[in-house]
């Protein structure tokens, strides 16, 4: 998988993001349907949605295990709606030949379990629903 075909596939999830459904994005975008879904209405509960496309900090490849599809994994950083910042890991893989994002909601600070760019990048952004409450 290459940076192009990696940061290709996050102009589509960026461009879909704002206007579409949940379930029609993770359908048209993502290999991993019910977890992309699961992740946006974990997201839509604390009313994050993104601002715009998101800056790429970094790449690394990531390689085919006996359990698992390489591809590249991108470290995204950008803005809510609301103006938070966050930081999270896009993993681009192509099992059936089409490069998709495994699971494409790129602004809820979720990352790659084992990821070669590390596990303490992330930054989660917290709940924007009107009333939310400080933990």
């Amino acid at each position: 998988m290459s940076d192009k075909q990696a940061l290709a596939v996050l102009d589509q999830l960026a461009a879909a993001a704002p206007g579409e459904s949940g379930a029609s994005y993770c359908k048209k975008l993502a290999y991993q349907v019910e977890s992309c879904e699961h992740i946006w209405k974990e997201a839509a509960a604390d009313c994050l949605k993104p601002a715009s496309q998101p800056r790429v900090r970094r790449s690394a490849a990531v390689r085919n295990t006996r359990d698992s599809d390489g591809g590249r994994v991108l470290e995204v950083e950008g803005k809510t709606a609301a103006g938070q910042r966050y930081v999270s890991e896009v993993f681009v893989t192509a099992p059936d030949g089409t490069p998709k994002a495994s699971v494409g909601v790129y602004w809820s600070g979720s990352g790659l379990a084992n990821s070669p760019l590390g596990e303490t990048n992330k930054v989660v952004p917290k709940s924007e629903c009107s009333g939310a409450k400080e933990n």
